[in-house]
């Protein structure tokens, strides 16, 4: 009877004992701190995500400039137009070929540092454009395939945006060029 009388006297005059404090300290410690890993997890996601969104926008606007200009380009002019859109003749030890196929397309490569108006939130970026005629790689479509007696001039075409030598995103294409002029 006396022990039961010690307890219930402790709660009502003292309030908690040191040990229950502490011990409710660290376990609302414990539950704080899983609540900021899981923001910080989140932020760190979310800013992943944006850099995916924003380097894929940039690299299919990129491919619809080139659709435009395959507009109104002969098919025989093709590497002169994306010369004209600022890309230049890529050297023989350039990154970023990630992919074996893209091994044996160096001499069709092309190369693009984006201006200061673009709005890439990447450290080094470049563009690299690949550009292959059906007729120089193995496949069913030659570069002027003929549908309903009429000559289509066709490229295929990859954009990759590379941050150093880290590949970002890549766009593949298949253009059809104006007939050549003669």
């Amino acid at each position: 009877m006396k022990i039961a009388t010690t307890v219930k006297h402790r709660f009502d005059a003292n309030g908690f004992s040191l040990i229950e404090v502490i011990i409710s300290i660290l376990l609302l410690s414990i539950v704080i701190l899983g609540f900021f890993s899981l923001l910080i997890s989140s932020a760190k996601t979310t800013k992943v995500s944006e850099s995916i969104m924003d380097s894929t926008y940039s690299v299919q606007k990129e491919m619809e400039s080139l659709y435009s200009l395959s507009m109104g380009t002969p098919f025989n002019e093709r590497e002169d137009a994306i010369e004209a859109l600022a890309y230049s003749k890529a050297p023989n030890d350039l990154r970023c070929m990630d992919d074996e196929e893209d091994e044996g397309w160096k001499e069709n490569t092309f190369e693009r540092t984006p201006n200061s108006t673009e709005e890439i939130s990447l450290n080094n970026p470049k563009f690299i454009l690949i550009l292959s005629d059906y007729n120089t790689r193995s496949s069913k479509i030659s570069a002027t395939h003929e549908i309903n007696n009429e000559k289509l001039y066709l490229s295929k075409v990859i954009i990759k945006l590379c941050e150093r030598d880290t590949l970002k995103a890549k766009v593949e294409n298949t253009i059809e060029w104006r007939p050549t002029t003669n």
